[in-house]
C-alpha cells in the first residue's frame, strides 16, 4: 500500500511541477510577444515594458489565447497597423518555443 501511495504522490508532484513550468513558459511567451507587438506599435521602451506586462495579465483572465489575440488585434487596428491573426498565432508559437528554451536554461 505504501508503494502505491508513494507513486501517487510522485505523480501528483510531477503534475504540479509540469503545470508550474507551463505557467511560467506561457507568461514568458506572452511577455516576449508583448515586446514584439510594442515594437510593431512603435512604443517607447517604458511603454513597451508596461504593454508586455499587460499582455501577461490579460492572458490570465480566461483560458486559451483568444483574449490575448483579441486585445492585440484591437490594439493593432487602433494604431492602423493590422496584422493577420494567423501571423499573430505564428508569433505566439515561435515565442512559446523561445520561452521554453529560456526556461529550460534557467532550470
Amino acid at each position: 500500500m505504501t508503494n502505491m501511495h508513494e507513486r501517487q504522490q510522485a505523480f501528483e508532484s510531477k503534475f504540479a511541477r509540469d503545470e508550474d513550468f507551463k505557467f511560467k513558459v506561457t507568461a514568458r511567451r506572452n511577455k516576449l510577444f508583448g515586446f514584439w507587438v510594442a515594437e510593431q506599435l512603435n512604443l517607447p521602451p517604458d511603454a513597451a515594458e508596461k504593454y508586455a506586462k499587460e499582455l501577461v495579465m490579460v492572458d490570465m483572465t480566461a483560458p486559451g489565447d483568444d483574449d490575448l489575440l483579441d486585445k492585440v488585434e484591437d490594439d493593432m487596428k487602433k494604431h492602423h497597423k493590422p496584422i493577420p491573426r494567423t501571423t499573430l498565432i505564428a508569433k505566439l508559437e515561435a515565442y512559446f518555443n523561445d520561452a521554453r528554451e529560456q526556461m529550460m536554461d534557467v532550470m
